[in-house]
C-alpha cells in the first residue's frame, strides 16, 4: 500500500509541477508532503516536508496561531517543527485532509511594503530581490477546518517564512497589492572592512573585520610611538659591600587583540582579548668585596678589595589586554559603509598605557 501511495505521490508531484517555477514546485512539494503524512501517518515524509524549510523558518498563518494558543506556547515558538507538531496532535484525535492549490508567484511589481521599527519600507524593497515569494490556497477537513490562503516566503531554494496572504489597495493607482515583510527574517550577509585606530598612546593602529549575520570577528594592532619606559627595580643585599642590582627596562612596542562583536549591521559591539608585548632589557650590577691582612717582620697590613661587573640580557614581557568597542555604520551605497568606532585599551598592570581610542573606516558587504 506504501509503495502505491508513493506511486501516486510523484505521479501528482510530476503532473502539476509541469511549468512551474522552481518556488512554486517548492511550495507545491511542501504541500504534498503534508497531504502524504496526513493520509498515510507516515512520518518520513514529515521530515521532507521540514527540510523543505530553514531550521529557522517561522509560520504566521491562522492555522499556527491556534495551534499556539491551544498548546500554550509563546511568540518565540512560531517555527516549523511546532507547526508540523500541530499537525501531529490532530492525527492522534482522528483524520486530516490536506489540499494545497492556486499556487503562484507574487512578483515585486505586485508587492506592497509596510514599515516596522526594524527596517523602512525603502529597505524592504531593497531586500525583495533576496527573497521569491508564493501564495496559495490550503484547505484543510476532518478533525481540523480551515480554508486559509498564505504567502511562502523563499530564499536559496527553502521555505524561510509561512505568513497570511493579505491584499491592500495601492493609494497612488488604486490597484490591489499583496502585502509582504522582510523586517523579521535574519540578513545573511558577508562584510569585509578596515578601520584605522588612535588613542593618545597608541597613535597608530588598524582594525581588519569580517562579518556573517549577526557575528563580527576582528583583529586590532596598535603600535607605541613615544619613548616612554617602563622601569622595575630589585636589589638583593648580602651586606652594605656585597649586593646585586636588578634593573629592568620595558618598552612597549606594540599590541594585538582579538575581537568579538554582535554585529546588526549599522553598529556593533564588541570587547576584544589579547597582549600588549614589551621589549625588555634586564641589567644587573654585582658589587662584591673582601679584606685581607699580612705581616712579616712585626708589621702587619690589612685592607679591604672591592670589585664590580655588570651583565645585561633581554626579557621580553607580554601584558594581558582588553578592548570594549563600539561601532557604527553608516551607509554611502548598497555595498559600503562608512564605519566609525570608539573604544578604550586596558592594560592590566599598566595604567600609563589605559585610554580612549577612536575609528574611522571602510566597510564592504559582499554579499548584497
Amino acid at each position: 500500500m506504501k509503495k502505491v501511495i508513493i506511486l501516486i505521490f510523484y505521479f501528482c508531484c510530476c503532473t502539476i509541477s509541469f511549468g512551474q517555477t522552481s518556488e512554486e514546485i517548492i511550495v507545491q512539494q511542501f504541500g504534498n508532503y503534508l497531504s502524504s503524512w496526513c493520509s498515510s501517518n507516515d512520518t518520513d515524509y514529515r521530515m521532507r516536508a521540514q527540510k523543505q524549510c530553514t531550521d529557522a523558518c517561522r509560520v504566521k498563518d491562522k492555522i499556527m496561531e491556534d495551534f499556539v494558543s491551544n498548546s500554550g506556547l509563546n511568540i518565540k515558538d512560531y517555527v516549523v517543527p511546532n507547526y508540523l507538531n500541530g499537525f501531529e496532535d490532530a492525527l492522534g484525535k482522528g483524520s486530516v485532509t490536506i489540499n494545497i492549490s492556486n499556487i503562484r508567484t507574487i512578483y515585486k511589481s505586485e508587492q506592497s511594503y509596510a514599515w516596522s521599527y526594524k527596517t523602512s519600507v525603502n529597505q524592504q524593497e531593497k531586500r525583495s530581490k533576496d527573497f521569491v515569494t508564493v501564495a496559495c490556497d490550503i484547505r484543510i477537513s476532518g478533525v481540523l477546518d480551515y480554508r486559509v490562503k498564505d504567502l511562502y516566503y523563499i530564499k536559496k531554494g527553502k521555505i524561510v517564512k509561512i505568513a497570511p496572504y493579505v491584499e491592500e489597495t495601492d493609494q497612488k493607482t488604486g490597484k490591489k497589492r499583496v502585502r509582504v515583510d522582510f523586517s523579521d527574517l535574519d540578513d545573511e550577509y558577508q562584510t569585509f572592512g578596515a578601520t584605522y585606530n588612535y588613542g593618545k598612546n597608541w597613535p597608530i593602529g588598524l582594525s581588519l573585520n569580517y562579518s556573517y549575520t549577526r557575528f563580527m570577528i576582528g583583529l586590532d594592532v596598535g603600535v607605541n610611538t613615544d619613548k616612554d619606559k617602563f622601569y622595575k627595580h630589585s636589589l638583593e643585599m648580602t651586606d652594605v659591600m656585597n649586593f646585586s642590582k636588578e634593573d629592568i627596562e620595558y618598552d612597549p612596542l606594540f599590541y594585538m587583540t582579538l575581537t568579538p562583536s554582535f554585529y546588526m549591521k549599522y553598529f556593533a559591539v564588541g570587547c576584544g582579548a589579547g597582549f600588549l608585548y614589551l621589549n625588555g632589557t634586564k641589567t644587573i650590577n654585582h658589587q662584591q668585596s673582601s679584606s685581607f691582612s699580612s705581616g712579616s717582620d712585626g708589621i702587619s697590613i690589612s685592607g679591604t678589595s672591592s670589585s664590580g661587573y655588570s651583565t645585561e640580557e633581554s626579557c621580553p614581557k607580554l601584558k594581558f589586554m582588553v578592548r570594549p568597542t563600539v561601532k557604527g555604520f553608516i551607509p554611502v551605497s548598497d555595498q559600503w559603509f562608512v564605519s566609525v568606532s570608539v573604544g578604550y585599551d586596558y592594560v592590566f598592570g599598566y595604567k600609563d598605557k589605559n585610554g580612549i581610542n577612536f575609528g574611522l573606516g571602510l566597510q564592504y558587504n559582499f554579499d548584497y
